[in-house]
């Protein structure tokens, strides 16, 4: 659910009427409001069924109030085949037909239409990826980000991790999926803590462990931003070329090494200098591959490469 920007001087959190403090959104005493705040918000979900639901259910509040959401979610579950992508990707003209005429959820077409297009593309990415909870988990190195906002300004619609995931589904099929819709649906799936440092579904503290959570702990935002940053220069060197996808243990080492370069902990073998250049952390995450088994092009086969090359362009040369 994204929460809303204040209109009035900034507050953290509200005293229910059982004496607890809660995030300002579930305190005014809406039982369904606070059901959801207390047992789901914010709590790591690695199910694929309530992955899904949760996506769709986002996508469907876009325009509405997450109260009338909950309100319709029950039926929502029940006409969606218990949200299961496999059955959901199956419908077709009738079902779309029926669930436009039913008043138990919102009946909007191109919302109808992109949910059942969205669990193909949600099948799309368990073929490839094994589930989309690896999918999803992978963009934070499957440790949820604690931010335990001080006030309400501070709990943002938007994120650069939002925006290069909305961008990234988008890229396999997904519709319905803005950069608002995917932050909402990370804090609702615990990908992103944003309980206010005063409520009582806070973590203790930036690294306490989350409930449920399958990490140790969770990283500080800093700390989450330069692990991701260096995944996707990672990643970007080896899909730009820079580096040859010749393995995925080849991969891994290389983004291994861009990691601890962006924390500053990557030294050189030979000298123990520590390594700032990209290029050098590149070839260290080589190096490693090649010792650990790694099928890594060497340089005989980059030589053999650009001499093959030269001697093309001499003859298209000469016949001219």
């Amino acid at each position: 659910m994204a929460v809303s920007r204040p209109v009035s001087r900034p507050r953290r959190t509200r005293e229910g009427t059982d004496g607890r403090r809660r995030c300002w959104w579930a305190a005014d005493g809406d039982a369904d409001y606070v059901r959801y705040h207390d047992r789901e918000w914010g709590r790591p979900v690695h199910d694929e069924q309530r992955l899904f639901e949760m996506l769709t259910l986002e996508g469907a509040q876009a325009g509405l109030s997450w109260r009338t959401i909950l309100r319709k979610r029950e039926r929502y579950q029940r006409v969606f085949a218990e949200f299961d992508p496999a059955r959901v990707a199956r419908f077709g003209a009738r079902q779309i037909a029926q669930l436009l005429r039913d008043p138990g959820i919102v009946r909007n077409r191109l919302k109808i239409e992109s949910t059942v297009s969205n669990a193909r593309a949600f099948l799309a990415v368990q073929r490839k990826f094994g589930s989309f909870d690896r999918y999803l988990w992978q963009f934070v190195q499957r440790r949820a980000l604690v931010r335990r906002p001080a006030t309400r300004r501070q709990v943002p619609a938007r994120s650069k991790l939002s925006d290069h995931i909305a961008r990234d589904l988008k890229r396999r099929g997904f519709r319905f999926i803005g950069t608002t819709i995917v932050y909402a649906f990370l804090q609702a799936v615990g990908v992103i803590n944003d309980h206010c440092r005063d409520c009582f579904c806070a973590p203790a503290a930036p690294f306490g462990r989350l409930p449920d959570s399958r990490s140790a702990c969770a990283p500080t935002v800093r700390a989450a931003r330069a692990r991701q940053s260096a995944v996707l220069e990672s990643r970007r060197a080896i899909e730009g070329g820079s580096v040859a996808r010749y393995s995925k243990a080849s991969s891994r080492k290389v983004k291994r090494a861009m990691h601890e370069r962006k924390r500053g902990t990557l030294r050189s073998g030979s000298s123990g200098k520590k390594v700032t250049s990209r290029k050098q952390a590149i070839a260290i995450g080589l190096s490693e591959a090649r010792r650990a088994g790694a099928h890594v092009p060497g340089k005989k086969t980059a030589k053999k490469k650009s001499s093959a090359r030269s001697s093309s362009a001499k003859r298209s040369r000469s016949r001219s």
